[in-house]
């Protein structure tokens, strides 16, 4: 989750890793962009997938730049990026949960509740921010590279809230939705849970490749459950037009039929009650389905 690209036995790895990633995501990134009707859902699946691939590019940008003694400042620099633009993707996830539950099954949420996890994101970056004084969490040495503070471990634990706030919402919507949201995205939270502790251990960045595969998905998802309510409203379109358009006709289809059947009653009273009879059950089919 963090800069743990540097270590001299992972460092390509991650390096491939985070490169990869970080392309996918801004393709994906493109890709919801196109999109016609940008929803508030979509808006902050897009500030989710673009803190996301910020955030491997600053990861990218430090690896380049390691062991340069001249680029300290820039190292410390795009270390507190990393760390605030890791937290926000998180904020952004849970900000597009609310908005996809409340979009697509009209549920209604408090405003404080984002607005409170938007205070508690500026805290911790903040925290994030002093650690380039104090060295708690991360540092950058003389020789410009970054290396874990004693409290390293406390940078997971402090996203911990974020985390469980989207976990909740889930839970708590988890009938609402359909099984495939509930998998998607109770997957991709315990992958932050999961990899981000063995990033934040390991000095490794596993963490972004199940980033990328999860908002994959989560675009497949809003891909698919778009198409549906489109269709859906497409249907129920028709059915109003084919509707109204009925209504128009059967005012002068009934003043028709009942002015025949009135010239048949002086004539031909058989005839008329057999035109009666049919044009009942008509009304019945017409107005009782």
């Amino acid at each position: 989750m963090n800069l743990h690209i540097f270590t001299e036995q992972l460092g390509g790895l991650n390096f491939g890793i985070e490169f990869t990633s970080a392309c996918m995501m801004l393709l994906l990134y493109v890709a919801m962009g196109m999109k016609k009707g940008q929803s508030k859902e979509i808006y902050y699946y897009k500030f989710f997938i673009g803190t996301n691939a910020l955030a491997i590019w600053t990861d990218l940008v430090a690896y380049l730049t390691t062991g340069n003694k001249t680029l300290v400042p820039f190292m410390l620099t795009m270390s507190i990026l990393s760390y605030m633009l890791t937290a926000g993707a998180i904020f952004g996830f849970y900000a597009y949960l609310q908005n996809h539950y409340s979009e697509r099954y009209g549920l209604k949420f408090h405003e404080r509740t984002l607005k409170y996890l938007f205070i508690y994101l500026i805290v911790i970056c903040l925290g994030y921010i002093s650690s380039a004084w104090t060295g708690w969490f991360y540092y950058v040495n003389e020789n410009n590279k970054y290396a874990n503070g004693p409290y390293a471990s406390a940078t997971g634990i402090m996203v911990f809230p974020l985390l469980v706030a989207c976990f909740v919402i889930v839970v708590r919507n988890w009938k609402k939705a359909s099984t495939r949201e509930n998998v998607i995205h109770t997957t991709f939270i315990l992958s932050q849970f999961v990899f981000g502790y063995l990033d934040a251990a390991y000095q490794t960045t596993i963490h972004y490749i199940a980033n990328i595969v999860l908002a994959v998905l989560i675009y497949i998802v809003i891909s698919l459950e778009t198409e549906q309510q489109l269709a859906a409203k497409e249907t129920e379109l028709v059915k109003s037009e084919l509707n109204a358009l009925r209504l128009q006709m059967n005012p002068h289809f009934i003043y028709n039929t009942l002015a025949s059947i009135d010239g048949l009653c002086m004539f031909d009273p058989e005839e008329a009650r057999n035109l009666i009879a049919k044009f009942t059950k008509h009304l019945r089919s017409s107005y009782l389905d």
